[in-house]
């Protein structure tokens, strides 16, 4: 697990969650690959699949919607073990929404109906205690899923389990 508490490190997780979230989708992928390079441990996983989800939007914003589809499927898949909560990232937030765009993108419904994820803290940015790191119990209930329906209501369901 990477020392988040290194400065430069959170200095630059920051600064990536800011780009990501302000469009700048490209650049948040080049600030994120040097942590994802530079990674040895599973973490890289985390980063990587962030990383994918704003190449996915970038692709998405340029009208590859194929390539789009296909990012935020593989990021979301990335980010299914750091979830709900890690390193005050609510992933779980971000996963969800990932996927609701990727299903709108798949339906070729309307898309712009949907805002882009956003990645979201739970933690003040200034707190400098320990992060949080939590990941659900294999045995944990279903997350509910988000859906656009055709007027572009979000809603929420959980798909039922096969039997």
């Amino acid at each position: 697990m990477p020392d988040l508490h290194d400065s430069k490190k959170h200095v630059l997780l920051n600064q990536a969650v800011d780009q990501f979230n302000a469009g700048a989708y490209f650049s948040c992928h080049e600030t994120l690959e040097n942590f994802w390079i530079s990674e040895k441990g599973a973490t890289r996983d985390l980063y990587k699949g962030i990383l994918q989800i704003a190449v996915a939007l970038f692709h998405k914003n340029r009208g590859n919607l194929r390539g789009a589809v296909r990012l935020l499927d593989s990021g979301a898949k990335l980010l299914e073990p750091f979830l709900p909560v890690f390193a005050g990232l609510d992933l779980g937030r971000l996963h969800d929404e990932a996927l609701a765009l990727c299903e709108v993108l798949e339906s070729e419904s309307r898309p712009e109906l949907l805002e882009h994820p956003r990645i979201h803290f739970l933690k003040s940015r200034g707190e400098t205690g320990p992060l949080l790191f939590s990941a659900p119990p294999s045995s944990s209930p279903q997350r509910p899923r988000r859906y656009v329906g055709q007027r572009g209501v979000v809603g929420e369901f959980i798909k039922p389990s096969p039997e």
